[in-house]
């Protein structure tokens, strides 16, 4: 067999496998959203398996453009602001979390906009054995 036929060969291989392999992520995709569904549906988020357990985990989101007006409160000292801020001249305004959830102790409105600006994300489904 020649190199040009073992390439043939090769890349017909090549190409049935990767056609398997996005058909299984297609399958994959639609079984996590019935799964999540079903979860969802019956109000679980873990359920025990026979040989694991399947388990919806939710990241916690921020909608940080509400933040803004923590720069205006008086009460939240400017050095703690500026580690929970980087300010828009390095990159288009960004907040660090870890440091402007702290910033909720100095009054009431600050904990309350730090609170509405928290949202639950999409779920994400793990299973284990």
């Amino acid at each position: 067999m020649s190199n040009i036929e073992t390439i043939a060969e090769l890349a017909t291989i090549y190409l049935a496998i990767k056609e398997n392999i996005e058909s299984d992520r297609r399958r994959l995709y639609d079984i996590d959203i019935q799964i999540k569904d079903m979860m969802n549906a019956i109000g679980a988020t873990e359920v025990r398996l026979p040989n694991g357990k399947a388990k919806l985990e939710y990241k916690t989101e921020y909608l940080k453009d509400m933040l803004t007006p923590l720069l205006e409160y008086e009460e939240i000292p400017e050095a703690e602001l500026l580690q929970a801020r980087t300010p828009e001249k390095i990159i288009p305004s960004s907040w660090n979390m870890t440091k402007v959830k702290p910033l909720a102790k100095y009054s009431a409105r600050a904990k309350d906009l730090i609170e509405k600006s928290t949202v639950q994300g999409e779920p994400v489904l793990k299973i284990t054995s």
